[in-house]
Parts: structure tokens; C-alpha cells; sequence
């Protein structure tokens, strides 16, 4: 896949400063330690060849970020030891490249036909004009943006924050067998060996259930459990601090170690605010309205559906004893334990960076080109550069594989909990979540709407991939379903599906219609979805249907106008006492989704590309036992006919 602009331009600055930072100043080390020009010559040729081809891999590679990361220490490699070794990682990061290959993003079907709509946007006025004997409806714009900023900054929070209960977990299952037989080993202490194993694996599941408790508060908007997280995290601060300060010593400075503790320091000082930002964001924007009602929706979630929520754990069933040991539950599990592997791998960061210092101190690594002493300056340049292109890379690789695979295993989880939508619907009594959309783009695909690769340095979490994921925010309403593709070998993951063999597949649509509590409609111009909203508009399920539109489509007006007028108007006559909908003009903005409550239009809008974040608040702000979109903070309330344009 192609690189956008941006991506292709952080490629060349990374390799740019690669060579600045990397080959000049280490030949000319090189020379001036006696090194043999002929040999310091051919070795930078050599490492050039690496360099270019390294370049041309990453311009090309699906996961850019891993192996722009992962050419810094292939890069290292070649400079300070034999280039035999460079020339090798490059030929397995570009069999890693292929196989990534196989992998492509998930790209949506209709993106090239809502992206070059034909027909241009008619003027706002011109809509109420057509037909004087008709009223016009309001129209209200909600920004999004101010409601999305802090939400997305706590979601990375609370992700850290089950990150954090992960690894604990982990190391309680592993502390306690582990003392057990060292104890064994160490046969003049069995006795303490299982006591201490008992007592520290006690302690350790103390504090995770501590976390997720406090975790919980947190997600529902408690204003006291943020009190109690930002004070926490302070002291941790605290303690980091002393840490240090006690930590120092003089030779550190004379060795160049001194920059081991100062990574060390900013990347566990980074965890510590990760884990307290969601604190600090609720006692800041405590007088939100608007956050804070989104966030007391999760509290009708039950206690344990909370918790395997925040957990991340995937069950089949809502009522079952072997629900426990059910394929899903047991594959989300053991996603959930590698997640806490790689965060434990942050939390011990500290003592193995310092101990990485001390061990390329003492054993010379990556010195051999340069025979002699090094300099005060040189010894402070080579390790920072053994920490900036080999140990931070390689860390952020490693976590990032961990990730990945504990995102395959979930998904693995997901299929295998995947239900039909009749088995829910006889066991879930409550009025169901209609999804309906286009075929073609069957779970209406986020696209690149996804937030940066950065982000997961201190996030665990899974970028959604499409609006099904985002519709979870949903089910604690009632079930959600939707009608399947006949095509379908299998149901795909996320909402339930209703297979209609017989064709006769609009009388189901219609009866779902009629019972739904929420109708979701991921919008296209495709005929069968025209029907569909046809039939909403005519059965008068307008009230409860939420249109959304796919990232791919956010900047088409044209399509936006298209539902618009078709929610209100058929063949010339109003429906339903609607009355003609005159969009006022958003501007540069991106149009997120739209609804009908209370006889006004609401369309949602956002500046940047919108993401699951823009989506799930665009969900929770719809839902039924979060404000009306009239009382939504950070609205602009327009009439039709004003033609007002956000500023």
C-alpha cells in the first residue's frame, strides 16, 4: 500500500537523521582511533547500501512504524560491528515484509464511489424555497471536537490502566509457582518458598482488584475515585524522583550511564501519567455536562460485565456456567496476560535499562571499532546512540509484535463467541440495535481513521476496525443485529447476524424496524439502503435512527444533503410534518453522522478525520440516556434559513 505524504516524509527525516547522527560522527571516530582508511571506507559503503535498502523497504512496508523502528538498529548494526550482520537483518526484515504483506488494512469497498460524488451540494436556501407551503426544519451543528479531546486522551488512560491490571495479574500467576520452585530447588527453605509465593501472589491480586475497581470508577465518571487517582500519581511522581536522586552516582557521568537512568526515569514517568490522566481529565472537566453524562452511561453495565469489559475478555453467552471455560473466554484471557507482558516489560524498564548500562560499560559491547579509551564526549555519544538505535527500538518492536499477537488472539476470541441473531434475540427479551448498511461495505470500514502507531507505546488497546466495534458502546440497550449477506461462508466478528435465504428479506428488515430501540444506519447511496431509509422515514422511525457516515465519506456534503432531503421529502410532500431540511453549511469540517430528535435536525462535525473516538461519541451522544442533542455542550444552534456557517 502506498504511503501517504506525511508517512513518506517521517521515513526520509528518520533515515536523514540516521546518517547525520549515525555514520558520519562514528567514521570519523573511527579515523581518529587509528582504524585503516580502506577499511572505515568500505564499511561505510557497505552500510550506505544497507541504508538505501532499508529505505526503499520501509517506503513499501504495510507496518511502517515497526520497521522504520526496526531499521534504527539494523542501521547501528552495521556502523559499530562486522557488516556480514547488517546484511543479514535486512534480508529478514524483508521476508518480515512480505509476509506483513499478507495483511493488508482494511480498506472500504465504497470508498472510491462516495469520495467523487457527481452532483454538487444544492445552496441551503434553495431547499426551502422548492416548495413554499412546506415549514422548514431547524437544524443544529454539534462540534464534536471539544467533546472528543479529553475523551480520547482518558480512553488511552483507562487502556493504560488495564494494562497496569494485566501485568499484575500476570506476575501473580507467575510469582507464586516461581518462588515455589526455587524454593524446591533450595531444598533448606521449602516451607518459606510457599509461604512467601502465597503471600505475594495475595498481595499482588489485592492490588490488581484495587486497579479495577478504582478503573471502574473512573469509566462511570466518579469525581472521588479521580481525586484519589491524581493524588496517587503524584506521589508515584514523588517517588520517581527520590528514586533517581538516590540512584546517581558519580560514575555515571564519567561512563555515560547517566543517560540509561534519565530514559529510564522519562519512560516510567510517562507510565505514571498515563495511568493518572483520565484522573486529572475528570477533576479538570468536572463541570462538563456533556463528558460527564457520556461517561455515567457506563454505568448501567452490571459489575461483572464491567469488569470483563475493562479486561477485555470475550464470553459466548450472557447466562452460562460454562461460559468460564468456553474457547472465546479462555483465548481473550490469554490475550489479556500477553498485554501484561509487554506493560511489565515498561514497569521493570527502570532496573534493566541501568543494568543494560552497567553490562555495556563493563563488557565493551559495540566499542570494538574503536581500540583505546574512549573520550569523556565519545563515551556519552556511543551510548546514547546504543539506547536511542538499538534498546529503545528494539523495545518498541518487541511490545508492539506482543500487541499484535494479543490483537489476533482477541479477534480469534471474538469468532469464536460469534452468535446468531436468534439465539440472542430468544434469549434477550429487550428491543434489539438495528444496524443496517451497504453490502458492499458490510461492516462499514474506519478506513485510516485510526489514531496514530505513537499512542501504543503507553496503549494496549485495539484500534477498531470498523463501525460494528464502535456499536458495542450500544450493548448494554439491548442486542445488537443485523441482516447478514447471503454470500457469507461465515458470520463475520461483531454484530449478530439474521441469514434470509428465501429472499424475502425486506418483510424481516420492516419487522426488525418496528421493534429496534435504535436503528444505526451506516450511510451509502447504494439502492438497497435508499429503501431502507424509506421505509424509516415512512413507518415514522426517524426519531430513533442515528445516520452515520464512514470516515471514507465524511467530507461528502453532497451525500449528507442526499439523506437529508430523503429522511424529509417524498415524491415533492412532506412526511410526517417534517418539513424541508435546509443543511447550513458546515465549512471545512467533516460531517460525522446526523439524526432527527424533537423535530430538528442534528448534524455532528469534526475537524479532523474521524476516528472510533469521533464515532463513539457521535454514538453515546445519540443514545436515548445521554442529553438531547439541543442541551449537548459545545453545540451551535442554527435555523434553517440563516445559513449559518461554523467559524
Amino acid at each position: 500500500m502506498a504511503l501517504t505524504l506525511p508517512h513518506a516524509i517521517v521515513v526520509r527525516i528518520v533515515f536523514a537523521l540516521a546518517f547525520l547522527v549515525l555514520l558520519v560522527p562514528s567514521s570519523l571516530m573511527a579515523v581518529a582511533h587509528g582504524a585503516v582508511i580502506a577499511r572505515v571506507a568500505g564499511a561505510t559503503l557497505s552500510t550506505l547500501l544497507v541504508w538505501w535498502c532499508l529505505y526503499r523497504l520501509c517506503m513499501r512496508a504495510e507496518r511502517q512504524a515497526w520497521f522504520v523502528a526496526a531499521s534504527i538498529p539494523v542501521l547501528a548494526m552495521g556502523v559499530f560491528t562486522a557488516p556480514a550482520y547488517a546484511w543479514g537483518a535486512l534480508a529478514i526484515m524483508y521476508v518480515a515484509q512480505r509476509f506483513v504483506r499478507w495483511y493488508p488494512r482494511a480498506e472500504s469497498a465504497a470508498v472510491s464511489r462516495t469520495r467523487d460524488a457527481a452532483e454538487d451540494v444544492p445552496p441551503a436556501t434553495d431547499a426551502g424555497a422548492a416548495d413554499t407551503s412546506t415549514h422548514e426544519t431547524r437544524s443544529h451543528i454539534v462540534d464534536l471536537d471539544p467533546i472528543c479531546a479529553p475523551y480520547r486522551r482518558m480512553l488511552l488512560s483507562l487502556r493504560a490502566i488495564r494494562a497496569a491490571i494485566a501485568s499484575l495479574a500476570g506476575s501473580a500467576l507467575l510469582t507464586g509457582p516461581g518462588l515455589l520452585l526455587f524454593a524446591m530447588y533450595d531444598f533448606d527453605a521449602p516451607g518459606f518458598g510457599v509461604i512467601s509465593g502465597v503471600a505475594v501472589t495475595a498481595f499482588l491480586l489485592a492490588v490488581g482488584a484495587l486497579f479495577v475497581v478504582w478503573q471502574r470508577a473512573l469509566w462511570i465518571g466518579s469525581l472521588k475515585a479521580a481525586r484519589f487517582g491524581a493524588a496517587i500519581t503524584a506521589l508515584l511522581a514523588v517517588g520517581l524522583v527520590l528514586w533517581v536522586v538516590t540512584t546517581v552516582r558519580s560514575d555515571m557521568f564519567e561512563t555515560g550511564t547517566i543517560w540509561y537512568l534519565v530514559v529510564a526515569f522519562a519512560l516510567q514517568l510517562t507510565i505514571v501519567f498515563a495511568l493518572g490522566a483520565a484522573s486529572v481529565i475528570l477533576v479538570r472537566q468536572q463541570r462538563d455536562a456533556t463528558l460527564i453524562a457520556m461517561l455515567r452511561q457506563n454505568s448501567r453495565h452490571t459489575w461483572p460485565a464491567a469488569m470483563l469489559h475493562l479486561c477485555g475478555i470475550v464470553t459466548p453467552r450472557r447466562r452460562a456456567l460454562d461460559a468460564l471455560v468456553h474457547r472465546s473466554v479462555l483465548l481473550s484471557a490469554l490475550a489479556f496476560c500477553l498485554e501484561g507482558t509487554a506493560f511489565y516489560v515498561y514497569f521493570r524498564a527502570g532496573t534493566n535499562f541501568l543494568r543494560a548500562g552497567d553490562r555495556v560499560v563493563a563488557s565493551g559491547v559495540m566499542l570494538s571499532p574503536f581500540p583505546g579509551r574512549l573520550s569523556l564526549l565519545e563515551a556519552h555519544y556511543v551510548n546514547l546512540l546504543i539506547i536511542a538505535a538499538v534498546l529503545l527500538p528494539i523495545l518498541y518492536v518487541t511490545t508492539q509484535v506482543t500487541l499484535t499477537l494479543a490483537d489476533r488472539l482477541r479477534n480469534a476470541a471474538r469468532r469464536a463467541a460469534v452468535r446468531s441473531a436468534e439465539d440472542l434475540l430468544n434469549e434477550d427479551e429487550r428491543p434489539p440495535i438495528l444496524f443496517l448498511r451497504d453490502f458492499d461495505d458490510d461492516q462499514v470500514s474506519l478506513g485510516q481513521g485510526s489514531l496514530p502507531a505513537w499512542s501504543r507505546v503507553v496503549d494496549p488497546g485495539v484500534e477498531l476496525a470498523n463501525l460494528e466495534d464502535v456499536m458495542q458502546t450500544y450493548a448494554a440497550l439491548g442486542p445488537l443485529v443485523a441482516i447478514g449477506r447471503p454470500e457469507d461462508v461465515r458470520p463475520p466478528i461483531g454484530v449478530a447476524r439474521r441469514y434470509v435465504r428465501s429472499g424475502d428479506w425486506q418483510s424481516v428488515v420492516l419487522s426488525l424496524m418496528d421493534g429496534a430501540r435504535i436503528v444505526v444506519v451506516g450511510t451509502s447511496d447504494s439502492p438497497g439502503l435508499v429503501w431502507e431509509i424509506e421505509h424509516l422515514r415512512d413507518r415514522g422511525h426517524l426519531e430513533k435512527s442515528v445516520f452515520v457516515l464512514p470516515p471514507t465519506a465524511a467530507g461528502n456534503a453532497a451525500l449528507l444533503w442526499r439523506i437529508a432531503q430523503l429522511i424529509s421529502r417524498h415524491d415533492g410532500q412532506d412526511v410526517g410534518g417534517i418539513g424541508t431540511v435546509a443543511l447550513p453549511s458546515i465549512g471545512t469540517r467533516r460531517a460525522v453522522g446526523m439524526v432527527l430528535r424533537d423535530g430538528a435536525v442534528t448534524v455532528f462535525v469534526t475537524k479532523r478525520r474521524p476516528s472510533q473516538v469521533e464515532l463513539d461519541v457521535l454514538l453515546r451522544l445519540t443514545d436515548p440516556t445521554c442529553l438531547p442533542p439541543s442541551r449537548v455542550q459545545h453545540s451551535f444552534f442554527c435555523g434553517a434559513s440563516d445559513g449559518c456557517t461554523l467559524m
